[in-house]
């Protein structure tokens, strides 16, 4: 599984996806995500990471994952994409294999999904998206992360009158983590 977008989302992704015996792929377009993926647990670790801070770190990441894992059918299994750059699920559907899955809960903001549409046809990608899950789910997915000694990064939290400023913060290509506000 490929997760891309680590932040607040993308680090419990890398966790859950450790914690349930898959092999991960962490990418980021930050050395601030990377480094997240990398601060939690030994064994709750991606297996690889990928920064791609430039068109020729993305090329040979996508060459790199497209080529990999299986002498049939090669490319990764499943993408999970936590962040709302619009060129991301086509970055992703180059390297997710024949019959894989792409996952985009980053909600692009300008609504709109952009793929190529070669990937989706010609490798029968199925493409999901998820907003919330149920209250079992929620219960699962706590227990998975007390059990398996999963951490949350909160990077700093805001009172309500400060917003403003959390908003800002959001918007810092330095964001590690969660941002929080108190009431």
């Amino acid at each position: 599984m490929a997760i891309i977008g680590i932040g607040g989302l993308g680090m419990l992704g890398v966790q859950y996806a450790k914690a349930m015996g898959m092999k991960v792929i962490a990418i980021d377009n930050r050395q601030e995500g990377i480094d997240l993926a990398n601060s939690v647990p030994s064994h709750l670790r991606p297996d690889q990471t990928f920064l791609i801070d430039s068109e020729d770190a993305k090329k040979k990441c996508s060459e790199e994952l497209s080529n990999g894992f299986y002498d049939s059918n090669p490319g990764v299994d499943r993408v999970v994409i936590t962040t709302e750059q619009q060129e991301l699920p086509a970055f992703a559907s180059a390297f997710t294999r024949k019959g894989g899955v792409l996952v985009d809960v980053g909600l692009p903001s300008d609504n709109k999904l952009v793929i190529s549409p070669f990937d989706l046809s010609f490798k029968e990608l199925t493409l999901r998206g998820r907003l919330i899950c149920t209250p079992e789910e929620t219960k699962s997915m706590l227990d998975l992360h007390a059990k398996n000694g999963c951490k949350t990064h909160v990077e700093k939290t805001y009172p309500l009158e400060k917003i403003n400023d959390l908003i800002e913060h959001y918007k810092s290509s330095s964001l590690k983590g969660r941002l929080c506000v108190t009431f």
